[in-house]
């Protein structure tokens, strides 16, 4: 992920500290890597680890790494495992880090439904994020709202539609914004998925 001055790699290790378990089994442990201009160095990452007892093939990792404008860089993943082997089954970790500099730290949890929610992109007011979700500069959480398809789609009254975005872009040189992805419509008998590209329509 390339920030305003930073380059960052982020993933997991199955060597070093953390991911010993014993009997030839290991904990993959979150990793992450920073770009200096003419090499990677890697970076101490916090561990992650469940509570004995340990469940079944557990491991731990970072899935992305995002740069705010004003040159912050968050990470994020989960300590997760493989499910349906026990019976008592701890809930997955999320990962949320902060860098603040010199260090990674754990980021304060968002509000409401942005508390699991992924940055995807970024603008004067606020942060997008994955499903949907925008969250304030002053720390409001607010679910984006969306239009139904047409009947003409095929989409009934009573049917149950879901927008999953791929991708979200500014368009340059303006505050508009783009969305790439589909709408998913559950209904009886004839389920389908449409393509769609959305804009986003400001409030007010």
């Amino acid at each position: 992920m390339a920030g305003p001055d930073d380059v960052w790699a982020v993933g997991s290790r199955s060597t070093g500290p953390g991911t010993e378990r014993g009997h030839g089994e290991r904990y993959s442990q979150p990793a992450s890597m920073h770009w200096d201009g003419t090499s990677w160095t890697s970076v101490e990452t916090p561990q992650a680890r469940f509570e004995e007892p340990i469940p079944p093939e557990p491991g731990a990792s970072l899935g992305q790494v995002f740069a705010l404008d004003s040159g912050e860089v968050r990470a994020y993943g989960k300590n997760t495992f493989n499910h349906g082997e026990v019976e008592d089954e701890p809930a997955d970790e999320y990962i949320r880090l902060r860098w603040d500099g010199s260090k990674w730290v754990e980021q304060p949890p968002a509000p409401g439904g942005c508390t699991l929610r992924i940055p995807v992109g970024q603008d004067d007011e606020g942060l997008f994020l994955s499903g949907n979700w925008y969250l304030t500069d002053d720390g409001r959480c607010v679910k984006i709202k969306r239009p139904r398809l047409p009947l003409s789609t095929g989409a009934r009254k009573g049917s149950n539609q879901s927008l999953w975005l791929e991708e979200i872009h500014r368009v340059p040189g303006t505050d508009d914004w783009l969305g790439a992805g589909h709408v998913q419509v559950n209904q009886s008998g004839d389920p389908f998925g449409a393509p769609v590209v959305v804009r986003l329509k400001r409030g007010g």
